[in-house]
């Protein structure tokens, strides 16, 4: 290939990748939660996936030492430790892959170019959204902790999902704003 065509190709490729970024830039508020909310379906589907898993995993665990108790006629105070262990561990693996997707979500969202006059909202708004992961980590996931603050972390962790969430309330948002479904499915 000649210079003249290597000059007229990087010349494209500047000019594609000039248009390619300003087709991704939003330049209305409507134009980005367009972009943004399929971004959060997908998450907000992939996370009922991962709940339902936790729960049918839970339900068999569950169906599993009532069969064991009717099968045998004593009593076994460890079957009821280990089967609260083993929900536990379950709980713990679903409320990780919860986080992973939610930081997956917030990745993505990040890339993309919010209107001008909603820049510094997103960005005060994904913060809160890695604040509030970190909660979910400390919160639920930290058992190790067994000190008094455990309803201290429990309504920080509930003041930052409001908070977080009335920031975009007004936005617009169908799946972006919702509360999460981990706070739905606490209980087991």
């Amino acid at each position: 290939m000649s210079v003249r065509g290597l000059i007229a190709l990087a010349i494209t490729m500047i000019t594609l990748a000039i248009t390619a970024t300003s087709a991704s830039a939003a330049t209305s508020r409507a134009d980005w939660v367009a972009q943004a909310d399929p971004i959060c379906k997908s998450g907000v589907d992939q996370e009922f996936v991962v709940f339902s898993q936790q729960q049918a995993a839970i339900k068999q665990s569950r169906k599993q030492a009532r069969r064991l108790t009717r099968k045998h006629a004593k009593r076994h105070p460890r079957l009821h430790r280990r089967l609260r262990e083993r929900i536990d561990r379950i709980q713990a693996a679903a409320f990780t892959q919860f986080i992973a997707i939610e930081r997956g979500v917030d990745a993505q969202l990040a890339t993309l170019t919010p209107a001008p006059s909603d820049e510094s909202l997103v960005q005060v708004w994904l913060r809160a959204r890695g604040e509030l992961l970190d909660a979910y980590g400390l919160t639920l996931l930290d058992s190790s902790r067994t000190d008094g603050d455990d309803f201290q972390d429990f309504f920080k962790l509930l003041g930052l999902l409001y908070e977080t969430n009335d920031m975009v309330r007004d936005v617009g948002f169908q799946y972006c704003a919702h509360p999460t479904s981990a706070i739905v499915v606490v209980g087991d």
